[in-house]
């Protein structure tokens, strides 16, 4: 059992100036650790016309990979078209998928529906944008609950699990996150890892001897429409003014994980935030400044090889 890949999350290649650089540098990174694949984790590059050029340049770039590419479904990369649109446009083969590498079992799982009552909808044209009061989102639907569970009881291999959303708590996680864990508690082999984004945070927690991380953002933490600030300036921040709501990091946030027999490595990057800091304009007085971190920390997670782990925690850096 051994395998070296690298991934990211929410990349935006679509909102920002500079989307096909930060691409270009994690695929460089990518070729110089000389990994078997790349996994993106959603909010990758939504099919619309916005800045239809940069997307141009990097699909251009995927296309001339020499390794395999994993797209995992965000809620944003599904803004401007439905579910089938959105995999068609990564070039997916399902919302939801498997694969096995390196003697390791991978799942890719679409975490991007709510629940109304009874019925399951998924994140199709932004429509959870305007999703009605009382609902639980995000959610896993039945449908997919029951093919993770045939899924992990085909394999003898140890599994890794790739979300948008997280699969335990955290600021964003699934609603039905019990019921998940439940079937990977019951799964003939063992699930040794759970990577998810979404939040642009970057954390790890084990459960049940179960890893559990969220992979920062590639480009930046959302500052929102109240706190409207200064970054790049000038003719930019007027040709993209979503700059402005957000706190951008310099360059691109991306990690290089390598697994084997005796634990998961995670080697991370860290940067800056341009322009104005959180602290500058009292962006703490919103109570989640510790959770800003332009950093993935570096990793090293062991793993056992029977028993059960009590649930800890280890919380990346708070630095900015």
């Amino acid at each position: 059992m051994k395998v070296k890949f690298g991934i990211c999350s929410d990349t935006h290649a679509d909102l920002v100036h500079d989307g096909p650089r930060r691409v270009q540098k994690f695929l460089e990174a990518c070729q110089a650790e000389q990994v078997e694949f790349c996994v993106d984790l959603g909010d990758f590059c939504s099919p619309s016309p916005r800045n239809y050029e940069q997307k141009a340049q990097v699909k251009a770039m995927l296309e001339k990979l020499s390794v395999s590419w994993y797209h995992v479904l965000g809620n944003h990369d599904k803004n401007f078209d439905n579910t089938q649109g959105a995999v068609a446009y990564l070039g997916m083969p399902g919302n939801y998928y498997s694969f096995d590498f390196g003697g390791i079992h991978f799942v890719v799982l679409d975490t991007c529906y709510y629940q109304v009552g009874e019925e399951y909808q998924a994140f199709d044209c932004g429509n959870y944008m305007d999703a009605p009061p009382g609902i639980k989102i995000p959610v896993l639907p039945p449908e997919e609950l029951s093919w993770l569970e045939k899924d992990l009881a085909g394999t003898n291999y140890p599994s890794v699990l790739f979300s948008h959303h997280s699969l335990i708590e955290s600021r964003n996680h699934i609603c039905n996150g019990e019921e998940v864990r439940k079937i990977l508690a019951n799964a003939p082999a063992s699930v040794i890892l759970a990577a998810s984004g979404h939040e642009h945070r970057d954390w790890v927690k084990e459960r049940d001897g179960i890893w559990y991380t969220c992979i920062n953002s590639m480009t930046y933490f959302w500052a929102g429409h109240d706190h409207v600030h200064t970054s790049y300036g000038g003719e930019l921040e007027e040709q993209y003014p979503i700059l402005k709501k957000m706190f951008p990091y310099e360059e691109p946030l991306y990690a290089i994980v390598e697994i084997d027999e005796e634990k998961i490595k995670i080697k991370g990057t860290s940067t800056r935030i341009v322009g104005q800091q959180p602290a500058d304009i009292h962006y703490e007085k919103t109570g989640i400044i510790h959770e800003i971190s332009s950093a993935i920390a570096d990793k090293e997670l062991p793993l056992k090889k029977s028993g059960r782990i009590g649930c800890a925690e280890l919380q990346a850096s708070d630095s900015i």
